[in-house]
């Protein structure tokens, strides 16, 4: 008897144990139903480095097309399609069906292996059609500017749904954003004269994802090149008005084609006296700056990279250096802030500044034949009779000080 109840207790131990290994055995087949592999995801145009949000989609990255790559794995998931929700909170079937919805679909599928690559549209990101659906987003949304310039923070959610579309599982969730307009324009833009070169400085805006600045210089002929000879004349022609019948219609085409190269408003200029249509060779841009007009940089605008003479990648600086530039020539120049994507912001207003040869003490000492190395005042062995004469001036000047103070 007591070897019969030891045999019934030992089965009935056995048997427990067993089904307690087969419960923690399915546990994790059903906590877990989709994984993202992290360090595969992929970007057609690349990811940027950690400290520029490489998942987020920027203005460029959407006008590209750009599309994600998600190696996703999934367990359980027969009779269940895999979705991808973009939104705050989209495991709720009212946030993704109804009239108040807060998500928008990216992607959909009925997967067939454990591993799917799950490709997400950039466009389809930034569009925010709710509900959406995968593909419909359009190079249109680019160019948003109902969202705020520090971008809008997007929560991707992959997810097993059944035939219901109800969540069966557990979903894996990745961070992402979207971000397609740049920072304020900055404020107060100045151009110090330097030797083919402009000091531009300016107010820097206020942004939390400020990342630099760039500089647009424009001499009114075009990116890098000095105005034709028939620029200045332009900026006249509204002197003159087309008394004669040659002279109207020149002034008029100088107006109607904003003045880029000022030759045909000089010929408006000699028909007549009145004038009046001759405005237009001042050349065009009326809402930059009337003292160096240009048709090419205007504030409030995003300008083309073609006009840019100068960067710097720090937030906090106020000034930068235009380099390239001419002597001699009007130069229009305007700033942009750009973003932690690369996003440009709006031009600012546009300053004028003129490079001018620039004559240091050092370089007239140089000019006369100093040969010193050790500072201003240092002399060479050999001196010239110009130095010579220059540095008797000054010790000459120095005495007749000393003999006044002891008067």
């Amino acid at each position: 008897m007591a070897f019969r109840r030891y045999r019934t207790l030992a089965t009935w131990l056995g048997s427990s144990a067993i089904a307690l290994m087969a419960s923690l055995i399915t546990v994790p087949a059903s906590a877990q139903t989709v994984i993202i592999q992290n360090t595969g995801i992929k970007r057609v145009v690349g990811l940027r480095d950690s400290a520029n949000k490489p998942y987020w989609v920027s203005h460029s990255d959407c006008v590209a097309d750009d599309v994600f790559t998600f190696p996703v794995d999934m367990t359980s998931f027969s009779g269940k399609s895999l979705q991808v929700w973009a939104g705050p909170e989209c495991t709720t079937k009212t946030k993704r069906e109804g009239s108040q919805i807060d998500c928008w679909k990216l992607y959909e599928a009925f997967p067939q292996t454990t591993t799917l690559s799950v490709k997400l549209r950039a466009q389809d990101m930034v569009a925010q059609e709710k509900p959406g659906a995968p593909g419909t987003g359009t190079s249109a949304a680019c160019e948003r500017t109902d969202i705020a310039t520090e971008g809008v923070a997007v929560v991707l959610h992959f997810m097993l749904l059944d035939s219901n579309n109800d969540l069966a599982g557990t979903e894996a969730t990745f961070d992402s954003g979207f971000d397609v307009i740049g920072p304020p324009a900055p404020t107060s833009i100045s151009a110090g004269i330097g030797e083919k070169q402009l000091i531009v400085s300016w107010t820097n805006p206020i942004a939390t994802d400020l990342a630099g600045y760039r500089v647009y210089c424009d001499s009114g002929n075009g990116p890098g090149s000095a105005p034709a000879a028939g620029g200045a004349a332009g900026s006249s022609g509204a002197a003159g008005a087309g008394a004669t019948d040659a002279g109207s219609d020149a002034a008029a085409e100088a107006s109607a084609t904003g003045g880029d190269s000022g030759l045909e408003a000089s010929a408006g200029g000699s028909g007549g006296t009145s004038g009046s249509s001759g405005t237009g060779g001042s050349g065009g841009g009326s809402a930059g700056n009337p003292d160096c007009p240009s048709a090419s940089l205007t504030p409030g605008t995003i300008p083309s990279s073609e006009y840019q003479c100068g960067s710097t990648s720090s937030k906090v600086s106020t000034e930068v250096t235009a380099t390239n530039l001419a002597n001699g020539v009007k130069y229009a120049v305007a700033v942009a802030a750009v973003d932690t994507l690369g996003n440009s912001g709006p031009l600012s207003k546009v300053a004028c500044g003129t490079p001018q040869p620039v004559d240091d003490f050092f370089e007239l000492y140089r000019r006369a034949g100093g040969k010193g190395g050790g500072g201003f005042c240092a002399l060479g062995q050999n001196p010239s009779q110009a130095t010579l004469a220059l540095f008797g001036a000054a010790l000459a000047v120095s005495l007749l000080r000393r003999r006044r103070r002891l008067g």
